[in-house]
């Protein structure tokens, strides 16, 4: 999913588009590619959630969220330099909702087919 949103580098600003993309392979990250810097984070999806869901900053390290308003702000440092990516919260949500949706699809058909294994008789 592409979302646009703003950087910051506490001197300037400019637009930014990320890429937002999620593996079942891997469950609890969801990889954030931000084009114009061609750099990549991974985001723990627990970590956003709870961002979304309760007020304050969450994380720590490289890596704070938090929900200002209308956005979702993420504030990153890779020990060179810091940015502020504002993202708007809606989006963010509509990403997450879609991965919840998808995942549940794939666990109730993983979980189906084990179901199934064990009844199958050699």
């Amino acid at each position: 999913m592409i979302i646009e949103g703003e950087a910051s580098n506490g001197v300037a600003s400019a637009p930014v588009t990320s890429i937002w993309r999620f593996k079942p392979d891997d469950p609890w990250v969801t990889k954030v590619d931000f084009v114009e810097d061609e750099v990549t984070w991974d985001i723990s999806l627990d970590l956003l959630r709870e961002a979304l869901t309760s007020p304050g900053l969450r994380g720590s390290g490289d890596l704070l969220i938090e929900v200002s308003g209308i956005h979702v702000v993420l504030y990153l440092r890779n020990g060179f330099s810091t940015a502020t990516v504002k993202l708007p919260v809606d989006e963010v949500q509509e990403f997450l909702d879609q991965i919840d949706d998808r995942d549940s699809d794939e666990t109730v058909a993983r979980e189906l087919e084990r179901f199934l294994e064990t009844l199958e008789v050699d």
